[in-house]
């Protein structure tokens, strides 16, 4: 398997190198890598819908558009989740990482 280290130029011209990894320094916003897939871990709870829905249309543009995946590492809190002390867990658990249900829908009313 082969794969694509892709992030700031800043921090992929520091990277260790690997067999099979290939370094690519850029910005999500600006374009995704060509690939067969995508994988975010803990990015996309950083930013805004309207980020997160650009960058997933650039991989949208990246992989092949009827077998290419994009896969999504995060953990996702329902804006209107009534129970405070299981929300509380989550944000303090040892990676608190976090993304809108909205944008784990895909946001299907603004996706094109």
């Amino acid at each position: 398997m082969k794969g694509i280290n892709f992030d700031l130029p800043n921090v992929v011209n520091t990277s260790q190198e690997y067999e099979g990894v290939q370094h690519v320094g850029g910005s999500m916003f600006d374009y995704v890598p060509k690939a067969d897939a995508a994988f975010f871990m803990w990015i996309l709870h950083a930013w805004d819908d309207e980020e997160c829905i650009k960058i997933l249309k650039n991989c949208k543009e990246a992989i092949p558009e009827n077998t290419g995946k994009v896969m999504i590492v995060d953990t996702v809190i329902d804006e209107k989740e009534e129970n405070k002390l299981l929300l509380d867990i989550r944000l303090t658990s040892p990676a608190p990482k976090f993304i809108s249900v909205k944008i784990a829908r895909m946001c299907p009313d603004r996706a094109n």
